[in-house]
C-alpha cells in the first residue's frame, strides 16, 4: 500500500467492544475489540498515521450473527426478543 501511494485497512470490532452482553462472558474478547476501535483505538491511531501516504483505516461493527461466541444468545425467547428489538436489519446476518 505504501508503494502503491493508497490502501485501505479494515479491522472488524464487535458491539461487545462498546458494552457488555449478558451471557456471553468474553472480558479479552470485549477488551480486544474495545482496543481497536472508539476514539482512542488502533484503528483511529493507525488512520491518523497512514492519512498522509493515502492510506485509511477503518473498524467495522457487522452486528450479531450466529456463532460460536454468540450462541447462548439464540437459545430461549428471551434472548430472541432482545436480539429482534436491539437488531435494525429484518434479517439475521450469516457467516460466509
Amino acid at each position: 500500500m505504501r508503494a502503491l501511494g493508497r490502501g485501505a485497512i479494515f479491522n472488524v470490532s464487535s458491539i461487545s467492544g462498546r458494552v457488555g452482553i449478558p451471557g456471553i462472558p468474553q472480558a479479552s474478547y470485549a477488551a480486544s475489540k474495545a482496543g481497536l476501535s472508539g476514539l482512542s483505538g488502533l484503528s483511529t491511531e493507525l488512520a491518523m498515521q497512514w492519512a498522509r501516504r493515502s492510506i485509511r483505516v477503518n473498524t467495522v461493527a457487522p452486528g450479531f450473527f450466529r456463532s460460536e461466541i454468540t450462541g447462548p444468545l439464540h437459545e430461549g425467547e428471551r434472548a430472541a426478543e432482545y436480539l429482534r428489538r436491539d437488531t435494525p436489519l429484518p434479517k439475521e446476518g450469516t457467516a460466509r
